[in-house]
């Protein structure tokens, strides 16, 4: 009588223990007729059948060749041998035909999982070295865009792009819209820029590269270019969310092949720290000021990922320049996409934000564990979270590293601070909803369940 879970309780196969039956069928051989049906449709299947007679008589059943585990009988799977047994001697295991994934952002590398295998089905492996030696492959590629720039110290643009284009294979022709990123790599005549270069206009970069696109897919048809080649565009907020949406809604309709890059710092930063449309609301800026009739910023911010979501894409998503792994993956799948794709990438400001440059990858950080800037991917019509934080931070600490943020922890200012809050958390559940993930009071409940809640 076998113990195994895969095999029903009771039912009477082997003398073997532990009895590895298979995977996906199970036998009860105390409800075998003998009738030899799995026996026939197997022959026509596999060939050599999995299933034989054995004994003679009234002894007579149906077992494997040699009576080795059915899963060691040249079995394929195809469950022919269930659909036509009468008695129910043969079925399948409902639990095992459910497939899991890992979620390697989530993991913590505890083993606990491999500790408590029954089967052993679970090994340690030398993978994350592989892992980190591939990733010390590619830092030593060198960056495609080079030192010696003009961006401000603690600046997160320069990071994005060099991430960005970590994840390029091959030649690669690149637009920057009018601003920070732009006249600070580009100051003639000098360029930071290691590729193909295209300085536009503030609002025209989409629309530039889609027609540096378009003459490309012309030449390659004559047979003048031979290579393949990738097309990125760079912009800020205020060129992206603001002044460019015309050109990027339209470049992103027509389904050009390329890839738009918006470095998110919350504000037209370039020119003096006017608000955009990717001002987070109760912000400071130039243009919207604090004072007893408003506590900065009125307006909440545009979503613009979901914007392109809408816009049809196959692949949309957000990054952190605090997760290198994560962004020169996003950006290496969007790149793979026959047709438009979008990243929207937080890029903090040290200047604009009134923090310390010093720190700016760790408000990155701060802004995705607090939700402000959740981690997520869009790919053909599915949400995903590529990243949740185990434990919410509150959002009040990553506010006060802000100086743009500090008239919020004044008297009278209550309101405003609860309602930006507010505001971020109905944002997350909304995204939790999306993705199919329990809502933020299910999913603490759980970690503390699991004993893996460390606040």
């Amino acid at each position: 009588v076998t113990t195994n879970e895969l095999v029903t309780k009771g039912a009477r196969v082997r003398v073997v223990e532990p009895q590895y039956e298979h995977p996906f069928i199970r036998r009860d051989m105390e409800k075998c007729i003998a009738c030899g049906r799995c026996v026939r449709v197997c022959r026509d299947v596999a060939g050599p059948a999995c299933y034989e007679f054995t004994g003679r008589g009234f002894t007579i059943k149906v077992d494997t060749p040699y009576g080795e585990p059915l899963q060691l009988a040249k079995c394929i799977t195809c469950g022919r041998c269930v659909s036509v047994c009468p008695t129910g001697a043969l079925t399948f295991n409902e639990r095992a035909l459910v497939s899991f994934r890992v979620d390697e952002s989530r993991c913590i590398m505890c083993r606990e999982c491999v500790n408590v295998c029954p089967v052993e089905a679970l090994a340690a492996t030398d993978r994350f070295e592989e892992a980190r030696q591939r990733w010390l492959e590619l830092v030593a590629k060198g960056s495609r865009l080079a030192t010696g720039h003009r961006m401000c110290a603690g600046c997160g643009a320069p990071v994005v792009v060099r991430q960005v284009l970590m994840a390029v294979k091959g030649p690669v022709v690149v637009g920057a819209a009018t601003g920070c990123l732009e006249v600070s790599t580009t100051i003639y005549p000098y360029t930071s820029w290691k590729d193909s270069y295209i300085h536009t206009a503030f609002e025209n970069v989409a629309a530039t590269i889609a027609g540096v696109e378009t003459a490309y897919r012309a030449l390659r048809k004559k047979g003048v270019v031979t290579e393949d080649f990738h097309f990125i565009a760079f912009g800020g907020d205020g060129g992206t969310y603001d002044i460019g949406l015309q050109a990027l809604s339209g470049a992103m309709e027509r389904g050009h092949r390329m890839l738009y890059v918006c470095y998110d710092n919350g504000a037209y930063m370039n020119t003096g720290f006017q608000r955009s449309g990717a001002t987070p609301p109760c912000a400071w800026t130039t243009t919207s000021p604090v004072g007893k009739a408003q506590a900065g910023k009125a307006q909440p911010r545009k979503n613009l990922t979901e914007i392109m979501i809408a816009h049809g894409l196959k692949y949309v998503a957000q990054a952190s320049p605090h997760d290198p792994r994560d962004l020169v993956r996003k950006a290496a799948k969007a790149l793979s996409v026959d047709g438009p794709s979008f990243l929207n990438v937080i890029s903090p400001c040290p200047r604009g934000w009134r923090a310390d440059g010093a720190e700016s990858i760790e408000l990155a950080r701060e802004a995705v564990n607090t939700c402000y800037w959740p981690l997520f991917e869009y790919e053909d019509g599915v949400y995903r979270l590529t990243y949740r934080p185990r434990y919410k931070q509150p959002l009040v600490p990553w506010l006060k590293k802000q100086g743009r943020f500090a008239h919020l922890f004044q008297p009278g200012f209550e309101e405003a601070l609860a309602t930006l809050e507010k505001a971020v958390d109905e944002e997350w559940d909304r995204l939790l909803k999306k993705c199919g993930e329990p809502s933020e009071a299910e999913w603490q409940a759980e970690q503390r369940a699991r004993g893996c809640l460390l606040y």
